[in-house]
C-alpha cells in the first residue's frame, strides 16, 4: 500500500529540448501541494496557484518535474499529479486549457535519493504545439502533487 509522502520539495521547470537551459516556474513544499498530508484535501481551495509563465515552450522543448525529498521516497505510480498548463496549436492559434498528469511525466516508480534535486520526468511538447504552464483564470491554475511511495 502506498503512503503519502509531505517531507519533500516539488520544483517544476521549463527548458529546451537539450535541457541546456532550465527555467525554474514554481518550487514548493509537499504540504503546500498536498496540504491535507496523509489524507489529501478535495478543497481545491487550498492548493497553491501558479500563475501563468510569460513564456511559451516551443515544440519539442521540456516541462520538467523535479523532487527534493528529505526521507529515503520512491515517487510511486500512484502518485497524482495535476499540472495546469494551457497548449497553444500553432497552425490554427486555438488555447485550449489541460491538466498535465502524472502519467504525461513518467510511466513507472522513480527512486529518489535524499537532499538533493531528482529529475521525475519531463513532458515533452508535441509537434505543432507550444504551452504555457498555468491558465488564463488564476482559480483554474491550481497545482496539486500527492506523492505516494510504496
Amino acid at each position: 500500500m502506498a503512503n503519502e509522502v509531505t517531507d519533500v520539495e516539488i520544483r517544476l521547470a521549463y527548458s529546451d529540448a537539450g535541457e541546456s537551459m532550465v527555467n525554474e516556474v514554481l518550487v514548493a513544499s509537499g504540504t503546500r501541494t498536498n496540504p491535507g498530508g496523509t489524507t489529501p484535501t478535495t478543497d481545491p481551495r487550498q492548493l497553491p496557484i501558479i500563475p501563468k509563465t510569460g513564456d511559451f515552450v516551443a515544440e519539442d522543448d521540456k516541462i520538467i518535474l523535479y523532487a527534493k525529498p528529505v526521507s529515503t521516497v520512491n515517487f510511486d505510480t500512484n502518485s497524482v499529479l495535476e499540472i495546469p498548463a494551457s497548449i497553444q496549436n500553432i497552425k490554427t492559434g486555438v488555447i485550449r486549457p489541460v491538466m498535465l498528469a502524472r502519467s504525461d511525466f513518467f510511466s513507472s516508480d522513480q527512486a529518489m535519493t535524499v537532499a538533493v534535486w531528482n529529475r521525475i520526468g519531463a513532458y515533452t511538447v508535441g509537434a505543432q504545439e507550444r504551452v504555457k504552464i498555468g491558465q488564463d483564470i488564476a482559480e483554474n491554475s491550481r497545482i496539486r502533487a500527492v506523492i505516494r511511495s510504496a
